[in-house]
Parts: structure tokens; C-alpha cells; sequence
């Protein structure tokens, strides 16, 4: 069932209906079978596998508190190890591609590789971990954990909630509908379903299409297809958590944002990946980078970390050379950043000590152009896209060389048609994004403006739609 087809909101139409019917205490146990029959829709053998993720993390749950020292650190290990195993034995399926070819009987060709599967072990892992950091009291029920984990909403692609803010959630409903809420959550599937069908779909297709015949693009064409991807993916990527987040709001749950607009606030590269997926970065953050910087705070240890973890990062997309060189590459360029952020803080700390020294405020340092770092941090990522996208070396090489070939083709119509049409809903979309957090929880009436808009979004859905919903990208990770 993809967010965008008639199925799912017909299930997601039952499963509202039922939640406000049924007294609370039967909400959370509607909610977890509504969550695997769910995930049945995509893969019924793949359950068996949420289902012991769900087990090894309320088990541990119960046994950390009761261990100290080693044995308390080798049990949380242990449990890490069991929750991320299922993910590690698939990424490697699909590495290798184990399985390719088989008969239909065979067992890793039906479960390679399992939809959503990164995102139900992250929640796991973070469930298990913040235990063992005493930043979580265990919760003794096997179907609240259940249902952290494998929440319809958050199941395929996020975002990555806390325990600690989403298993009380499921208890602290209110009795009613809210008016309010329902309004955002109408918004919210509006919303996510044009960003998705209306615009990332078109643009990633004809963007992708265009990469066909590397050897001959130009620099437009090169430039306009990167760029074509990056805002593509955006609206993919944003499109997904929009219904998700509306989809638990018309259960009465508030789930946090994803995305902070980082194709127009960004300040560096590391702060556009920090916009670009924020629970997945926190999650990174909170269990990669700080295992692996450990507690000392010499800049070496930090930029090792900071090195790993995107270098992780690159290999949880995937186990290829294109996604470790990627990982490699940012690595190099987030240590290059946070060097020169660092030694400009410095700058700019000794050079405003000096000017209150000298009382004289135009010695005070310039705040930085935010529209030349929005830009080279925009560069910086698509420059790196290369890297992945490439089919061989030889691809790399003529998509890089095609940045500086001017006697190669012109991006196609449609595909600059398409980014003119992209842009402009960046910065719409976005500007409503703005105004819709800054009142979330209090009414904020139709304006006639907001009518038509809402009215052409349908209309550009149904122009859109093409005759079987597309899957989201964030699904293959």
C-alpha cells in the first residue's frame, strides 16, 4: 500500500474511523494490528522479521536495568547486534545479489530486500540503547514497544521518533477528534500527495531519463538534471513525511518534522544533510557519531567521528562503490567545513574582543552572506550526486566532463519546464511550511488564496497521476 494510491486511503479511512469509535484503552492494540496488516500489504514473510525486532527490543528493554557493567554494555550489544542483523544480511543480499535469479520459492529472493527495513531497526536500536544510557525508563508492555516500532505512519521511512515522546502519545489521545489537528492532518496528506504525484515523480523521471547518454550531455544538461534530482528527491523525500505526519494526526498523534528546508536555509553542507533528513541525522548523530568520537573532545576525535559517520551513512544507502565513495567524500568535505568554521569562530571571537577593546563597532566582523553559503552548500551536494548516480567509472567521468563539454546536447524542454514549475513550489511550499509550524495547534482559517491553491494541487494530482502510484526513494534505504 503506497500513501498515494486509492488503497491506502481506504485503509487509512477505516483504521481513523475505528480509532475514534473504539474506547482509548483499544486504540493502541487497533493501532499495532492496523500497523502489521499494514506491512503485510508489502511483504507478509518480511513481518515475521518486525515482529522479532519487536521482541528483541522489548526483552532487552526488561533485562538492561537489571545488569551492570560488562554485562549490562554486552547485552545492549547483543541486542543491537540481533536487531541490525536482519538489515546487515540484506544490505548484503542486495550487494551481491544473492537470491538473483532464483526460483520464486526462494526463501531471500521473496525477502530481499525488506521495505522500510532500516527505519524499524533504527527505532529498535534507539529503544535499546537509550535504555542502557538511563535516558529511558523500559516499558513493560510487549505491544507498546510493538507499536513504536512498527507505527504505520513512521514504518517505511520515518521519521525516527523517540520512545520517550511516542509511547506516551499512544496513551494521551484525546477522546475526540480535534478540529485543529484534523485540519493540519487534511493539509498535511494534500500537501505530501501533490509534492509526491504533482511534482517529484514527473522530475525525477524525465531528470533520470536525461542521464541515458552521459557521453554527449553538456553543462545545461548535466547541471539541469543534477538539479533536477535534488529537488525531485526533496519533494520525495518531504512529500513521504507530509502524509505520515498527517496520517498520525488524523489518529490524534503529533509526529515531529523531517525536514527543515534545505534547498533555502541551508548554511554549509553539513547543515543541508543535518535539513535534509533531521530524525535520521539525529539518529546517526546519537548512535554513530557518538560512540565513535567516545568522550573525548580533542578535534581529531571529532573529526574522526564526523569522518565514520558519513562514511556509514554513504553504506547504509548502499553497499557499492558509488555509496562509499559518496560516504568518503563527505566525510572529507564535513571535516574540511567544520576545520574552517572553527578556525573562523576563532577569527571572528578575537576579532570582536578587539572591538569592544577599541570601542569602535565597525571593527565588529561581518555576519556571513547566508545566499552565497545556501549556494556553494547547494553545489557542494550536487556535485557529489555524480558519484552515485553513475552507472561506471566511465560514467563518472563523462558526467564530471560534461560540466566542461560545450559542445555537448541541451537539457530537453520538458526537463527545464519542469524545474521552473519545481522551483517556484520550493519557494511556495515552503513559505506555507513556515507559516503552518509557527501556528501548529491553533486555528488558522482558509484564506481564498490558500482555497485556490489548494484546489489547483488536486487539479495537479490528477493531471499527474499516472496509472499506478510510484514508490518512494526512501523505501530502497
Amino acid at each position: 500500500m503506497i500513501f498515494t494510491s486509492f488503497e491506502y486511503a481506504g485503509f487509512l479511512l477505516v483504521v481513523v474511523a475505528l480509532n475514534w469509535v473504539l474506547p482509548k484503552v483499544a486504540r493502541p492494540p487497533l493501532l499495532l494490528i492496523a500497523s502489521f496488516v499494514f506491512y503485510a500489504t508489502w511483504s507478509t514473510s518480511a513481518t515475521a522479521i518486525l515482529a522479532a525486532v519487536c521482541a528483541v527490543a522489548w526483552g532487552a528493554g526488561l533485562l538492561i536495568p537489571h545488569q551492570h557493567g560488562t554485562r549490562r554494555s554486552a547485552l545492549t550489544a547483543a541486542a543491537v547486534a540481533l536487531c541490525a542483523s536482519s538489515l546487515v544480511v540484506f544490505k548484503l543480499v542486495e550487494a551481491f545479489g544473492f537470491g538473483d535469479g532464483g526460483s520464486t520459492d526462494d526463501l531471500v529472493s521473496q525477502f530481499a530486500v525488506p521495505v522500510g527495513l532500516s527505519f524499524f531497526c533504527f527505532q529498535a536500536i534507539s529503544y535499546v540503547v537509550d535504555i542502557h544510557r538511563d535516558e529511558l525508563e523500559p516499558t513493560r508492555s510487549p505491544l507498546d514497544v510493538a507499536l513504536f516500532v512498527s507505527f504505520f505512519p513512521h514504518l517505511l521511512a520515518g521519521p525516527i521518533v523517540r520512545a520517550k515522546k511516542l509511547i506516551p502519545a499512544f496513551h494521551s489521545t484525546p477522546r475526540l477528534p480535534d478540529t485543529v489537528q484534523w485540519a493540519e492532518a487534511a493539509e498535511l496528506v494534500l500537501v505530501g500527495t501533490f509534492k509526491k504525484v504533482a511534482i517529484a515523480t514527473p522530475l525525477l523521471a524525465i531528470s533520470v531519463a536525461n542521464f541515458e547518454d552521459v557521453a554527449a550531455m553538456g553543462p545545461l544538461s548535466v547541471t539541469a538534471s543534477l538539479v533536477g534530482v535534488l529537488v525531485g528527491g526533496y519533494f520525495d523525500v518531504t512529500g513521504y513525511i507530509d502524509i505520515a505526519r498527517g496520517s498520525a494526526k488524523f489518529l490524534g498523534i503529533d509526529m515531529q518534522r523531517n525536514a527543515l528546508m534545505p534547498l533555502t536555509r541551508s548554511t554549509g553542507y553539513g547543515d543541508f544533510w543535518r535539513r535534509w533528513q533531521l530524525t535520521v541525522m539525529m539518529w546517526f548523530r546519537d548512535y554513530v557519531f557518538r560512540p565513535l568520537r567516545g568522550d573525548g573532545r580533542e578535534a581529531w576525535r571529532e573529526h574522526a567521528a564526523l569522518f565514520g559517520t558519513f562514511f556509514v551513512l554513504g553504506i547504509w544507502h548502499g553497499l557499492t562503490p558509488g555509496w562509499a565513495l559518496w560516504g568518503v567524500a563527505s566525510g572529507l568535505i564535513i571535516v574540511a567545513e567544520r576545520t574552517l568554521q572553527t578556525r573562523r569562530a576563532a577569527a571572528r571571537r578575537a576579532q570582536t574582543k578587539a572591538a569592544r577593546k577599541a570601542r569602535n563597532r565597525s571593527m565588529l566582523p561581518k555576519a556571513p552572506n547566508a545566499k552565497v553559503q545556501l549556494a556553494l552548500a547547494l553545489v557542494l551536494v550536487m556535485v557529489t550526486f555524480p558519484l552515485v548516480a553513475a552507472r561506471s567509472l566511465q560514467d563518472l567521468i563523462d558526467l564530471y566532463g560534461g560540466l566542461f563539454r560545450f559542445d555537448g546536447t541541451a537539457p530537453p524542454a520538458d526537463l527545464l519546464w519542469l524545474l521552473g514549475y519545481a522551483v517556484v513550489g520550493v519557494l511556495l511550499l515552503d513559505g506555507r511550511e513556515r507559516r503552518r509550524e509557527a501556528v501548529a495547534g491553533h486555528r488558522d482559517p482558509v484564506t481564498l488564496f490558500r482555497a485556490v491553491a489548494f484546489g489547483l494541487m488536486v487539479v495537479g494530482i490528477v493531471v499527474f497521476s499516472g496509472p499506478a502510484p510510484q514508490s518512494f526513494l526512501y523505501f530502497n534505504f
